[in-house]
């Protein structure tokens, strides 16, 4: 089992908790953390600090980012420190998140690093101009006999 942190400008964050619920199901490990234009860098870590406090289990913490030069990613960057087992992606998105939630954690930092870069990686590969697979998909329909 794992926590997992959606921090996100706006309402993204539970927006996409909303997709997940309808996706996935129960999320009660998955909680959002909504920032707008006027919160400081300290008053989003406080925020994110707050949501970590609020599990009741000591498993390990997925802080998931919008953006990741935004600062949303810099307060979680300072939340790493806060407690043991912290990890922090950024670039969330459905594919992305879903796939952590359903990844199957360890006691071992080295094998949930090893997880979450699979996880990064898969997502990286969900990413496609569909034009361009459309005009290859074409040319081959154009050339197949039925």
């Amino acid at each position: 089992m794992k926590n997992i942190v959606l921090v996100t400008h706006g309402s993204f964050a539970e927006g996409i908790l909303t997709s997940l619920k309808l996706v996935y199901g129960n999320t009660e490990n998955t909680v959002p953390v909504t920032i707008t234009a006027s919160e400081s860098i300290q008053e989003i870590l406080s925020m994110i600090r707050k949501r970590i406090d609020e599990f009741k289990n000591d498993e390990p913490v997925v802080i998931i980012t919008d953006i990741a030069g935004g600062s949303t990613t810099q307060a979680a960057l300072e939340a790493l420190s806060y407690k043991e087992n912290i990890y922090l992606l950024t670039g969330l998105s459905l594919g992305l998140l879903l796939e952590v939630v359903l990844a199957d954690f360890t006691d071992s930092k080295a094998e949930n690093i090893e997880i979450l870069n699979e996880i990064i990686e898969n997502s990286k590969q969900t990413i496609n101009l569909i034009t361009d697979l459309e005009e290859n998909i074409d040319s081959v329909s154009d050339n197949c006999e039925l």
